[in-house]
């Protein structure tokens, strides 16, 4: 499975500007790209605190973000995974895109080595970017911690199927880009948090999700941070 954590603060390296919004980790999930945080400046850093995930062997963490550069690609950075005020190596370099465009990190060392663990990153975790070669700025309009997980570890079996409705039936009310990324989302497997606009933090509430969703198979839900897509009936599990 597949979860994308969004920010819930600014992390210990604090050193990227902001551009609009009322706060740096806010404009990471608001789905807008003219709120972001960019660097021109070589070895700025950057890092966020993520939103908890439910148990799970953890298979990688990467850094799944938006991206720009009005140069055209020129500037560089690399990804980290920060555990209890560590920072783990380096990834390879990865450029930015000329226009706002999708970018997945190379997967993030675990500071000290060995494989991550989910009470760790529901701890004191943070991701990094860190500028290594300069352009005009490595700008960021989104951000997410994206782990590749195993089943839950309490045996709880919540692996979704998504039942889209026509195209031109309730997916009609969608814009085109929230379209493109709820298509998206279900090509690449990443997680659909079914609800009411709610986030949930430990597995317990994600359960008496699964089974709110299930009893209420009149409408299905797809929940970004800070944003409810509603996409139609119906969901089965």
């Amino acid at each position: 499975m597949i979860a994308d954590l969004a920010p819930t603060a600014d992390g210990d390296w604090d050193a990227w500007t902001r551009i609009g919004g009322v706060a740096k980790w806010s404009n990471m999930f608001d789905a807008s790209d003219s709120t972001y945080i960019y660097t021109p400046t070589v070895g700025n850093r950057q890092s966020f605190f993520h939103e908890s995930m439910i148990p799970g062997a953890i298979v990688s963490i990467k850094i799944y973000h938006r991206n720009q550069d009005l140069a055209g690609s020129t500037a560089v950075c690399v990804a980290n995974g920060r555990l209890n005020n560590s920072d783990g190596a380096d990834t390879t370099a990865f450029s930015a895109w000329n226009t706002w465009n999708w970018t997945t990190s190379p997967a993030l060392a675990r500071p000290g080595g060995g494989t991550w663990d989910y009470a760790e990153v529901n701890g004191d975790f943070e991701t990094i970017l860190r500028l290594t070669v300069g352009g005009a700025n490595y700008s960021t309009s989104e951000w997410y911690a994206r782990v590749d997980f195993g089943p839950y570890a309490g045996g709880f079996v919540f692996n979704l199927r998504i039942l889209l409705p026509p195209i031109f039936g309730a997916l009609g009310t969608l814009t085109a880009r929230e379209w493109t990324e709820v298509r998206s989302a279900l090509a690449d497997r990443r997680l659909l948090r079914p609800g009411f606009g709610a986030h949930y933090h430990n597995d317990d509430e994600w359960a008496r999700g699964v089974r709110e969703a299930r009893n209420h198979r009149d409408r299905t839900y797809f929940v970004r941070p800070g944003r409810m897509i509603e996409a139609g009936p119906s969901l089965a599990a």
